[in-house]
């Protein structure tokens, strides 16, 4: 016949296994955050690696020829979309600098292609000319100001810590 255990070890071992579920539990939340918050390193890191190509080719075109090309500017949108897609995930990013800095960077590329591609719009119907030129020439030279806000996101990013096996 089994003998009937003290009451102080179930409880003991209820309690054991409550902490135990419950550090489990931690941990898995505390990998699953950090599994994200790699993976938005890697998405917001591609997004503005590409931009900035895109950039530096409108740039090259810009300087020999004096125009943008639409394809260019599509180029960015492209290159903009996952940003559009994932930027809830934002948040997870706890630097608050860093946060606004990647926010400012997309909303000012954002700005950038569509008045760009509306004074193009203007040009080609010969719509304000010298107007369209000039302003397009304006948002042109913005553009090494936020390749470099670009390039010091990137090493910003690649700061950010991550958990256990999360890269």
């Amino acid at each position: 016949m089994p003998q009937a255990q003290p009451v102080g070890y179930i409880v003991l071992g209820a309690v054991i296994a409550l902490f135990s579920g419950f550090f489990t539990q931690v941990i898995i939340l505390k990998w699953q955050d950090s599994r994200m918050l790699a993976m938005l390193k890697v998405l917001l890191s591609d997004a503005i690696s590409q931009m900035n190509t895109v950039i530096d080719s409108i740039e090259l075109i810009h300087s020999k020829l004096k125009t943008v090309y639409i394809e260019q500017l599509m180029q960015l949108r492209s290159a903009r979309l996952n940003y559009d897609k994932n930027k809830d995930f934002i948040i997870r990013i706890k630097t608050i600098k860093l946060r606004k800095d990647i926010t400012d960077y997309f909303d000012t590329m954002m700005i950038f292609d569509s008045v760009v591609f509306a004074l193009l719009g203007m040009k080609n119907k010969g719509q304000f000319v010298e107007y369209a030129d000039g302003e397009i020439k304006k948002q042109i030279d913005r553009l090494p100001g936020i390749k470099e806000l670009g390039k010091s996101i990137i090493g910003d990013l690649d700061k950010l810590k991550t958990f256990l096996f999360c890269t």
